[in-house]
């Protein structure tokens, strides 16, 4: 069985992403396997189902679905975004009349309670973040979670402190880390990561992951070339960082383990290389990582039963 410390870990930590690569599912199949995800033995690690915003209406033909499931489904949906600061507001007014619709349509029985959208990059490295912030608390008020992604530039060294500062600073948003994709090119290296989970420890600001996000432990993937994160690295990670107050270099120690078994878990506590976390630590770290984005509930349980953690 699962001991306590990694069931804590994991509890609600995956966001369905079927319709996103390398799943890429229509929209009816994913749909259906979120419904079963929730109404089943996978409910525990589950949360909301991810969707972009021009996919909303296609909801609608499952309307009755919805209604005969006794759990409200909840949406996180992906926001257009722009390669400006005017095309980033176009489009979100734009997503979040299309929101209003969607709760308008479903009555209680869909909620999209989070929004994620990625930042304009010139803004991040420029620094003005905080003249697009203020329109989220104008268009959504309380009422989602707001996910800001932010851009990777060639002076990510300065200009991801500061954007995280910004947002911070702002009030009423969250980050989200971008894990991996389909390229190489995809992966934040891990002192990219570390940087921006410490800089999160430091000002207290919650994250949410997305993509690369595979296997529990770090592995090398040949065919594409690059080493990928693992979730339970990521997860152990930002809960030590923040039990531990861990410097952004000990958080890429953590980030870069691929030993399975330096990762101890028990019915009391997670444990890596001398530094725990009681289950209280780890469900105050686990309001600081949200979740990760996920195309598949069943390959994590598959993958922490092959390394000796059986749901059952």
């Amino acid at each position: 069985m699962l001991p306590e410390s990694l069931r804590r870990l994991m509890a609600g930590v995956i966001d369905y992403a079927g319709l996103f690569p390398p799943a890429k599912l229509p929209l009816d199949e994913a749909l259906r396997n979120y419904t079963e995800y929730v109404n089943g033995p996978e409910a525990w690690l589950v949360s909301r189902f991810v969707i972009p915003v021009a996919r909303l209406r296609d909801v609608e033909a499952h309307k009755e679905e919805f209604a005969a499931n006794d759990r409200t489904m909840r949406f996180s949906v992906i926001g257009r975004g722009g390669e400006t600061e005017a095309e980033f507001r176009r489009n979100l007014e734009q997503d979040a009349g299309e929101i209003r619709e969607f709760h308008t349509t479903h009555a209680g029985r869909c909620v999209a309670d989070a929004f994620e959208v990625k930042a304009p990059a010139a803004t991040v490295e420029s620094g003005g973040l905080d003249r697009l912030l203020p329109e989220f608390g104008r268009l959504f008020g309380q009422q989602m979670s707001v996910f800001i992604e932010l851009h990777f530039g060639g002076d990510w060294r300065q200009s991801l402190p500061r954007a995280v500062a910004e947002i911070r600073a702002a009030g009423g948003a969250a980050l989200k880390v971008r894990t991996g994709g389909v390229t190489a090119e995809a992966f934040p290296t891990v002192e990219q990561l570390a940087l921006l989970m410490g800089e999160c420890v430091r000002l207290d600001l919650p994250f949410k992951a997305t993509a690369g996000l595979h296997h529990p432990v770090r592995w090398k993937d040949d065919e594409i070339g690059v080493w990928q994160h693992g979730f339970i690295n990521l997860l152990v990670s930002a809960v030590l960082a923040r039990v531990h107050k861990l410097p952004s270099e000990r958080i890429e120690d953590v980030l870069g383990e691929t030993d399975a078994a330096a990762f101890r878990f028990d019915d009391d506590a997670v444990e890596w290389s001398g530094q725990r976390a009681s289950l209280r630590q780890i469900e105050d770290g686990r309001r600081f990582v949200v979740s990760f984005g996920s195309c598949s509930a069943e390959e994590p349980i598959e993958d922490l039963a092959k390394l000796g953690y059986a749901l059952v």
